[in-house]
């Protein structure tokens, strides 16, 4: 009982049979798995392990780009010439402004 202690610690209240319940039901099927790695690396699971390895991958990528491209002194003389624009610089009239574009050189 002293799970159902902490639990009513942690939630500030004493009405928490309902989720300890699931708690304890979800305890006993976690229990079930006999081999919970192999479950994971299996067909089932299959995109949602390679989209969370993917997305993980990516974020580590684009932090080093940043890195690279803070901490190298040429890159950041290029990061200087270059300028983002959201719609035409040249004619903002133009009505062709859902495009978003890089612009090296002047201005």
């Amino acid at each position: 009982m002293q799970a159902r202690k902490n639990l009513q610690l942690v939630r500030g209240t004493k009405d928490v049979d309902k989720e300890f319940n699931d708690l304890v039901e979800f305890a006993k099927l976690a229990a079930e798995c006999k081999h919970p790695w192999r479950t994971l690396f299996s067909k089932k699971y299959r995109p949602q392990l390679i989209l969370s390895a993917c997305s993980t991958g990516f974020q580590q990528w684009t932090g080093y780009v940043y890195l690279y491209a803070l901490f190298n002194p040429d890159m950041s003389i290029l990061i200087q010439k270059c300028h983002f624009y959201i719609g035409n610089p040249k004619s903002e009239t133009s009505g062709d402004s859902n495009h978003a574009f890089l612009h090296c050189g002047d201005v």
